[in-house]
């Protein structure tokens, strides 16, 4: 398939592109409506928007940060949004219409509700049909589809079992033990390597994840798409002024040797009272980060600040990096 292909509905012609899924419409960066109405439908046809078809056809506002679909209300001027139709395509707009739009630009086209739904469901039946490539799709470090290949729940049924028996191994097991170290790193780099320490695509992960019922891989995405979201938090700046400094593999950045372990998070470490969770987080990786820790693997570091006494374990989970796992007041 060429640039040249295009497929029309009601009146309006898209020009089409191939990808390695089938097609989509090639993204243009103007601010017209062909635009506009392209960003739409290759995020509903990418998993951008999870259920896009579905709601469209129970007439609900559908969407995400980049892109929204709407049914037409009250406050929209209808008579103009149907002159500019009969302008773009030379046919009439009718009563059932929704509003497509991308967020930045503040602009909407308005288009009747079938062409929509016909462009949708006829660019997911082309891109079924199409051949694809070979797995994995999702769980790798540079994804290529929002779903998994066929082949993938196998592998990670089987890294579900490697990093469970990980966890029941090393219950209560010392970070001081070389053999549980080594052991820790391999899983880690393993867990990175299927994606599971990235940020990309990761709600998409843990949905299948979860599908497939694997806790323990669930887990590990959670928790990096958790450290993702405290990274971004308010208490973290006002705490530590530099933006996080992590490893970037194959232009993914990965949570591994990150100044916060993905165990804070699996492991649930419980907020002090009278603090908020973030910012116990945030004082104790500021902690870490002014402390002298030396060459070891892991250890406590032992705080005292105003009227409180504190312990906060920490290990090196690359190897290299230190990173807080959890913390205790005394």
């Amino acid at each position: 398939m060429g640039a040249e292909e295009v497929i029309e509905s009601g009146g309006l012609t898209l020009c089409l592109e191939q990808s390695q899924f089938g097609p989509r419409i090639p993204f243009v960066y103007d601010e017209g409506p062909h635009n506009w109405l392209a960003w739409v439908l290759n995020e509903a046809l990418q998993g951008g928007v999870p259920g896009f078809v579905a709601a469209v056809e129970r007439r609900e506002l559908t969407g995400n940060r980049a892109v929204t679909a709407r049914p037409a209300d009250a406050d929209d001027d209808l008579a103009k949004a149907a002159i500019a139709w009969r302008e773009l395509t030379g046919g009439e707009l009718g009563d059932d219409v929704y509003a497509v739009s991308v967020t930045w630009t503040g602009k909407a086209l308005f288009m009747p509700r079938a062409v929509l739904l016909d462009l949708v469901r006829r660019l997911e039946a082309m891109r079924a049909a199409a051949e694809k490539p070979p797995a994995p799709w999702l769980f790798l470090l540079n994804v290529i589809n929002h779903e998994p290949h066929p082949d993938e729940q196998g592998w990670l049924v089987e890294l579900e079992a490697r990093a469970a028996e990980f966890d029941k191994l090393t219950r209560g097991a010392s970070d001081l033990d070389p053999s549980v170290a080594a052991r820790r790193r391999l899983l880690l780099f393993e867990l990175e390597e299927y994606g599971l320490l990235t940020f990309h695509a990761g709600e998409h992960r843990a949905t299948w994840l979860e599908r497939w019922r694997l806790p323990t891989l669930l887990g590990y995405q959670q928790a990096t798409l958790a450290i993702r979201r405290y990274w971004d938090t308010l208490a973290r700046l006002n705490r530590i002024d530099s933006p996080p400094s992590v490893p970037t593999l194959l232009s993914v950045r990965s949570v591994l040797g990150a100044a916060v372990s993905v165990d804070w998070f699996r492991g649930a470490v419980p907020t002090p009272s009278g603090w908020d969770a973030d910012d116990w987080l945030a004082f104790c990786e500021r902690s870490l980060q002014d402390a002298g820790l030396g060459e070891h693997y892991s250890g406590e570091l032992f705080i005292h600040q105003g009227g409180f006494r504190g312990v906060i374990a920490w290990r090196r989970d690359d190897g290299v990096h230190p990173s807080v796992v959890s913390a205790r007041l005394r």
